[in-house]
C-alpha cells in the first residue's frame, strides 16, 4: 500500500527535478528543449508550466497506482514489486528514446517506437506506473507538455493493442471449418 507521505515525497521530488531542469536551461540558454512545440504557429507554452503539470500528473498516477494496489487481494507485495519494475523499465525505455531523439538517431528512435507496440502486445504497459516513468524520463529532453501528450497517446495505443492482441486468434477459431 502506498502511504500518503510517500505520495507527497514523490510529488515534491518530481517538482524539484523539474525545477532543476529549468534552472539548467536558464543557465545554459544555448541548449533548448527539442520538440514540435517550438513551431511558431503553435501557442507558446511557458517553461515554468512543467513545475505545475508534472507534479499534478505524478500525483494522479500515484493515486491510480495506490487504488489498483489496494484492490489487489492475492499478493500485494508481488503487485508492488511488479509496479516498481514497470516504473523502472518504462523510465529507462523513455530515457533511451529521449536520448536517441536528442542525438538525432532517427532509425534507432523509430525502432524504439515500434518496440513499444511489440511490448504492448505482451505486457500491460498502459498502467499508471509505466506511463508515469515514461513521461518523467521524456520530460527532461522534450518538455513536460510534449512528454505528457506523447505518454498518454502511447498509453492509449498500448491499451488498444493489449486488449486486441487475441482478436486474430479469436476470429481464426470462430471461422474454422472443423
Amino acid at each position: 500500500m502506498i502511504k500518503n507521505k510517500f505520495l507527497w515525497c514523490v510529488t515534491v521530488l518530481v517538482a524539484l527535478l523539474q525545477a532543476a531542469v529549468l534552472c539548467w536551461h536558464y543557465f545554459n540558454p544555448k541548449i533548448v528543449f527539442i520538440g514540435v512545440l517550438d513551431a511558431p504557429y503553435l501557442l507558446d507554452v511557458p517553461s515554468w508550466f512543467s513545475l505545475i503539470i508534472m507534479p499534478i500528473f505524478s500525483l494522479c498516477c500515484l493515486l491510480l497506482m495506490r487504488k489498483r494496489l489496494q484492490s489487489t487481494t492475492v499478493n500485494r507485495g508481488k503487485a508492488t514489486t511488479y509496479a516498481l519494475i514497470g516504473f523502472v523499465f518504462s523510465f529507462n525505455y523513455g530515457a533511451t528514446l529521449a536520448g536517441s531523439y536528442y542525438w538525432a538517431m532517427e532509425l534507432y528512435t523509430v525502432m524504439l517506437i515500434i518496440g513499444i507496440a511489440v511490448i504492448a502486445c505482451i505486457v500491460k504497459s498502459y498502467r499508471a506506473e509505466c506511463v508515469f516513468g515514461f513521461a518523467l524520463s521524456l520530460s527532461f529532453v522534450i518538455g513536460a507538455l510534449q512528454a505528457l501528450v506523447l505518454a498518454l497517446v502511447t498509453a492509449s495505443v498500448c491499451w488498444l493493442l493489449y486488449k486486441c492482441r487475441k482478436l486474430p486468434l479469436h476470429f481464426a477459431r470462430d471461422n474454422s471449418f472443423t
